[in-house]
């Protein structure tokens, strides 16, 4: 758990354009957020190891809830996967009053983290400061491709919500999940239909505060985008100790990548780069060094 103090964060939100009644109303509470971060995971996979990789790699502790669980969620390739939100709400029920506590959810097996939890919350703080639930987006409306015209339209960016990573405050997410047991949502429905049903609901959206991170400053599915997502340049000028992602449609740089769909070859790719980012750029300075002596 990280704890990121108001007074850092108004150091760093001066590098981006924020409300400043915002960042005074802030500032007069003092607020020290905690960030969390959740996954659900009913077994060990070789996709958690790479999460937790990634996770230790940025000093995050990795907080796995359900495992040795029966999976009853259905088929992870197709719909199916509403165990994972009653799981998490299990799960947060001790915490759901807490007003300093923000939650960072991602999917178990095919998420890589990229970011310390200072720098994830300085952008959500930053860049969604009306917000108290934020989602990643993605090109395409699925699992119900008739619900497409029922979205907001979005000016520049994508579209529709993708559920396998979402950023919050932990009352509002709570409220959130509560919904799904008010409904009677069964493991074996669908979690991504049951969060876009909430979010096209004008009162729930507005009440819970719920955006789309739609031009990826801070989550990337790469299914749709593999062409725009890649290694951003700038890493291989710098001698920093990690390697930053580029979106380089939107010209973001996301801090957190899922290879949703049929995407997960790419996320393979890329984590050669991003998990062993510290190791790469340890590597290409040994290299140089080499080819300096060799000329």
């Amino acid at each position: 758990m990280i704890r990121f103090t108001m007074a850092k964060f108004f150091v760093l939100s001066l590098l981006v354009v924020v409300p400043s009644l915002f960042v005074i109303n802030c500032l007069a509470q003092d607020v020290n957020f905690e960030l969390q971060i959740v996954t659900v995971a009913t077994e060990n996979t070789d996709g958690l190891c790479r999460l937790n990789r990634s996770a230790n790699a940025f000093g995050h502790q990795l907080f796995v809830v359900g495992m040795g669980e029966p999976w009853n969620g259905g088929d992870m390739r197709e719909q199916g996967g509403a165990q994972k939100i009653r799981l998490f709400r299990e799960y947060l029920e001790p915490f759901k009053d807490r007003e300093d506590l923000i939650l960072l959810f991602i999917d178990a097996y095919d998420v890589i983290l990229n970011a310390d939890s200072d720098t994830i919350l300085r952008k959500y703080l930053s860049f969604f400061p009306e917000n108290r639930i934020v989602f990643g987006a993605e090109p395409f409306c699925w699992p119900d491709r008739t619900l497409a015209p029922q979205y907001p339209p979005v000016i520049f960016g994508e579209r529709y919500l993708n559920s396998g990573m979402f950023i919050g405050f932990a009352r509002e997410i709570y409220a959130l999940l509560a919904i799904a047991r008010d409904l009677n949502l069964q493991d074996g429905d669908d979690d991504q239909l049951f969060y876009t049903r909430v979010f096209l609901d004008l009162d729930r959206r507005v009440k819970l505060g719920i955006a789309l991170d739609s031009m990826s400053y801070i989550f990337q599915n790469l299914n749709g985008m593999q062409e725009f997502v890649g290694i951003s340049p700038q890493s291989a000028k710098n001698s920093g100790d990690f390697v930053m992602l580029e979106n380089f449609l939107y010209n973001t740089n996301p801090l957190i990548l899922h290879g949703n769909g049929p995407s997960k070859s790419q996320l393979n790719v890329l984590e050669n780069y991003l998990t062993h980012g510290k190791i790469y750029q340890a590597r290409k300075k040994f290299f140089f060094l080499i080819l300096l002596e060799l000329l």
